[in-house]
């Protein structure tokens, strides 16, 4: 008895052994065929520097993200009249807004923002972009030009000596709303580029409404 309920149950954990690796073969099936999917729908960017949120004890300022993550078509900002289409048109909002450095300025992120077009910002820093930055000493900082003035020698008033005369303050006086994010890998800067533009001359030629290439950020 004892070793025929052994042989049974042997059997039947046999059956079950089977039926759990069938339903495991299943499974990495469909997850095999879930990521091949993936891999011909999307590209992830791995190399990306986030802004963050900052708070203190009156107000917030910085970035953040929607709980689900945030969508947008790509739209290059390289000189003023990409940022006058998306104010003047942009009819396929929300836009992910990708920068070059040079136009990545106050000003510019406060027009952009005030459209409601934007549902985030990417900026070009790659190790190109740095260099040519240095190179050419077109300098920007989003730090204040007495960066800790209110936590250092320097009160709220007095700053003698701005030894970031770059700062514009940025960091502590937007609240952006959407994520930012700096890329730093110059192949993917290259993508997001070559997408865009591909994305934008059959749009432009055929008035398309659903030819578009987009960033998620989740």
């Amino acid at each position: 008895m004892a070793t025929f309920r052994v042989g049974v149950a042997g059997d039947r954990w046999r059956q079950f052994f089977v039926l759990c690796c069938v339903l495991l073969f299943s499974s990495r099936h469909v997850y095999a065929n879930d990521r091949a999917t993936y891999r011909m729908i999307y590209q992830d960017i791995s190399f990306a520097s986030p802004c963050i949120r900052r708070t203190n004890a009156t107000h917030q300022v910085g970035c953040t993200s929607n709980l689900n993550g945030n969508t947008g078509v790509i739209h290059l900002i390289e000189n003023q009249t990409d940022i006058d289409w998306l104010q003047d048109k942009g009819p396929h909002a929300p836009y992910m807004a990708v920068f070059n450095a040079d136009m990545f300025k106050r000003e510019n992120i406060e027009k952009i923002l005030k459209t409601g077009k934007v549902s985030g910002i990417v900026v070009d820093h790659s190790n190109h972009t740095r260099k040519e930055i240095i190179e050419e000493e077109r300098w920007y900082s989003s730090d204040k030009s007495c960066p800790n003035q209110n936590f250092g020698l320097y009160n709220d008033t007095e700053c003698p000596i701005q030894w970031n005369p770059y700062g514009d303050g940025t960091n502590f006086d937007i609240d952006f709303g959407v994520p930012v994010f700096a890329l730093t890998h110059e192949v993917e800067v290259g993508f997001i580029r070559d997408v865009s533009f591909i994305s934008m001359k059959v749009t432009i030629s055929s008035l398309s409404n659903y030819t578009y290439i987009a960033i998620n950020h989740t």
